[in-house]
């Protein structure tokens, strides 16, 4: 076989990797709520149809200009074409955190079935069992994710990735042992105030306070925020690796903050809060950052709760990311988030 058969073989083996390991190695977008889905009442068998392009009956092998692909060449190409050819057989179930099945959830499949192109996408629901399954479909592997209005999408377990033709940590499923994806329930809600935004932050360990109270945290007036960041980054002296020292303080003026420990952990604590948060790195530390990120609940001044997903760049743009939920009625602990019952406040 001639150097130029060999490279245009190992192109396209390369490629055609690379795009299998991007389609089934990522997970599943994070999402908490996700539209209202059209119930089509389905067993646990019957197939279901593609809703953006036709499957073809065979994969054709890929025209490649100036290959002059000889029958041994195009044999060995055939074999890719055989991986991506699979017959898919597809059985799973959708249940909630306590294990109940979840009917009516949205399925979406996709397959690995093109070269060069996405593959094709199906759609289904689960019945009353919380059963779904997807038949008579071909593909080297198959990506499917579950999600229902008024459930959060769960990290490896609401979307996984299944091989028929190539390596998979998952084994395909069937009749008798489907698959299991899982859905967190959301429990029940409260009004709550949602603040998202960037608040520019001094590197001198100037306090900045900054309210939770409008539509985008914003500093304000000593005295009037709901929460005190100081940072202090010696940027100026990086060492060889170009790493810095830096420290970070974060209080409640008048009240407490805790770490949140879990992403469906919606209820503040009675009690654990401590008066101050600090986070010192120094330059040469073994896992140097330049950057913070955690979670808290807040017990504020007024009796008031709320938690943050705090983010601080200490460098370059010296900012924190804060996004926050507030809830106003007075000793409630409880901050699940709906947007429904968003609070309007200024922006």
């Amino acid at each position: 076989m001639s150097r130029k058969r060999i490279i245009v073989i190992f192109v396209i083996l390369l490629v055609v990797g690379l795009v299998s390991l991007w389609k089934f190695s990522g997970s599943a977008p994070k999402t908490t709520e996700v539209p209202k889905t059209v119930r089509s009442s389905q067993s646990a068998t019957a197939p279901l149809t593609p809703t953006t392009q036709t499957l073809a009956k065979g994969i054709a092998i890929p025209d490649v200009p100036g290959a002059n692909l000889t029958p041994e060449d195009k044999k060995n190409i055939g074999k890719i074409v055989q991986v991506f050819s699979a017959p898919i057989d597809f059985w799973g179930k959708v249940v909630d955190q306590h294990g109940d099945p979840v009917p009516d959830a949205k399925v979406h499949y996709t397959t690995a079935d093109k070269y060069f192109k996405d593959g094709t996408k199906y759609e289904g629901t689960s019945d009353e069992q919380g059963l779904f399954s997807i038949n008579n479909i071909k593909g080297a592997g198959l990506y499917v994710r579950v999600a229902r209005e008024g459930y959060y999408h769960i990290d490896d377990a609401s979307a996984r990735s299944f091989g028929y033709s190539m390596p998979s940590s998952e084994a395909p499923p069937t009749r008798k042992s489907p698959a299991i994806f899982v859905l967190q329930k959301m429990g029940e809600t409260e009004p709550l105030i949602k603040s998202e935004g960037n608040v520019p932050l001094p590197r001198d360990g100037t306090p900045t306070e900054i309210s939770l109270r409008r539509e985008r945290p914003a500093a304000v007036a000593t005295g009037k925020g709901d929460l005190r960041v100081e940072v202090w980054t010696d940027d100026a002296h990086k060492d060889a690796q170009r790493q810095y020292d830096w420290r970070c303080r974060i209080t409640v003026p008048e009240g407490g903050l805790v770490e949140r420990a879990g992403a469906f952990d919606f209820a503040a604590p009675v009690d654990g809060y401590a008066a101050v948060f600090e986070q010192a790195v120094s330059r040469g530390d073994q896992r140097w950052t330049n950057g913070l990120r955690k979670e808290f609940f807040l017990k504020l001044s007024d009796g008031n709760f709320a938690r943050i997903s705090f983010q601080l760049a200490a460098g370059g743009d010296h900012f924190v990311y804060l996004e926050s939920f507030l809830n106003l009625k007075t000793g409630s602990r409880n901050l699940e988030f709906d947007a429904s019952k968003q609070i309007p406040v200024k922006p």
